[in-house]
């Protein structure tokens, strides 16, 4: 499985569609691998829906939903 720390790639900022689509490379360049993609927020705070949607939800627009629910863990979320 590979990891991918929300903090290493996205530094100190969780904010702009930017900050996400950084979040999305990293998953896309990780997806090429074929095995499952942790994703670990850290219990680091999201500060924006943005974020989330440019890193997470635009996956929904090029893959099945079945195959993120398979592929894709995300972990570390904090409480809203």
């Amino acid at each position: 499985m590979t990891r991918i720390r929300v903090k290493d790639v996205c530094q100190t900022t969780r904010v702009f569609r930017v900050d996400g689509q950084r979040l999305r490379d990293a998953i896309e360049q990780a997806w090429n691998d074929q095995e499952a993609i942790e994703v670990d927020f850290e219990s680091e705070t999201i500060a924006s829906i943005a974020f989330l949607d440019q890193g997470i939800a635009t996956l929904f627009v090029d893959y099945d939903s079945e195959v993120i629910r398979r592929r894709l863990e995300i972990v570390g979320l904090p409480e809203p």
